[in-house]
């Protein structure tokens, strides 16, 4: 089973009271009990849903100026760790799709952080092109964790290159 969740573009404390709700044991939420992986299929299954509740972690994926505006509301929640704020998503949101560094979206994104520093949660957020510079000027923005690179990122600047590495064979003399 998972540590914990990472629940993607959640917008509204609402939405926030529904993932608790499935994704807890109760008294806190109404996950069910069922005998599953997470557990041992049952050898584990007392110590797994009597220390889920306060083990696992829940974190918020902060993409829209919606959850921006509602940032406050959501941190409310003592069952939210942190955020990671989605660029891309933010930056779409805002009108500027794909412009990651935009001024607006550097913007939201400080609103978000100064929100997560006063309530005493974690704030990440990805980078796509991993340089060290890259990683320390996150860290000097406040955020606390990076997911350096993903899957995607990998194969999207492999692509990049190689379509360089084409260019370079269909421009020469290498026939």
């Amino acid at each position: 089973g998972a540590d914990g969740m990472l629940v993607q573009m959640v917008n509204t404390p609402e939405e926030v009271a529904a993932i608790i709700s499935n994704i807890k044991f109760p008294p806190v939420g109404n996950r069910t009990y069922g005998v599953n992986r997470a557990h041992a299929y049952g050898f584990d299954f007392d110590e797994y849903i009597t220390t889920w509740n306060t083990t696992s972690s829940f974190l918020l994926q902060i993409e829209s100026i919606k959850a921006v505006e509602n940032i406050d509301k959501l941190l409310a929640f003592d069952e939210v760790d942190g955020v990671m704020i989605g660029p891309y998503d933010m930056s779409g949101s805002l009108g500027v799709p794909g412009q990651i560094t935009h001024p607006k979206v550097i913007a939201a994104s400080k609103v978000v952080i100064d929100a997560c520093k006063r309530y005493g949660k974690s704030c990440g957020t990805q980078v796509a092109d991993v340089t060290p510079r890259a990683v320390q000027d996150l860290f000097d923005q406040g955020y606390t964790f990076a997911i350096l690179g993903s899957d995607l990122f990998v194969l999207w600047k492999w692509a990049e290159q190689m379509q360089g590495v084409m260019n370079v064979m269909r421009n020469s003399e290498y026939e």
